[in-house]
């Protein structure tokens, strides 16, 4: 009935809003968490900044944020950026009266449903750490390789004399 790019904007919108306040989430980082491209999720971006939806910041540290209200902003707000009626009702004159009756009714239930949603419901995530070296889950499922040790040695030999090194080898 939506189409995938009302989807990803509401995902986009919940990942933004389950940020901890203050703290902002960049473009690359939702388009990894999402699996989509950041071109495609820029474009989806541009529109809800456009509307109030979210802001953003620049530069190092910078992202986007939630602007509105979580609890305030329902879900059909944010879906309605991207739907319209007039749009959900496109390519139906060829269907008979009755299924036109079915889609605008369903159109209606979705329409009445996401407006109860609020956004602060659903953005409870707990999204992963940037710190955290994640465990790839992909076809062969491996684990993080453990960190290199290195040798306490000197790097020159001009060091020498400041480390404590057994008799033996230093013949």
């Amino acid at each position: 009935m939506f189409s995938k790019r009302t989807f990803s904007a509401v995902d986009a919108t919940v990942v933004i809003a389950s940020q901890q306040q203050g703290m902002t989430v960049s473009t690359q980082d939702i388009a990894d968490l999402l699996g989509l491209s950041v071109s495609y999720l820029e474009s989806i971006l541009k529109v809800l900044k456009a509307n109030g939806i979210i802001r953003s910041y620049r530069g190092p540290g910078g992202g986007y944020q939630i602007d509105a209200d979580p609890a305030e902003l329902s879900i059909w707000d944010v879906v309605s950026l991207f739907e319209s009626e007039a749009h959900s009702d496109e390519g139906q004159d060829n269907n008979p009266k009755i299924l036109n009756a079915c889609f605008e009714g369903l159109y209606g239930l979705a329409k009445s449903y996401l407006m109860e949603q609020k956004l602060g419901d659903w953005a409870k995530l707990e999204l992963p750490q940037k710190n955290k070296v994640p465990v790839l889950q992909g076809r062969f499922k491996l684990k993080p390789m453990p960190s290199m040790a290195l040798p306490k040695v000197p790097n020159s030999v001009f060091q020498l004399p400041t480390y404590d090194l057994p008799m033996s080898r230093v013949a």
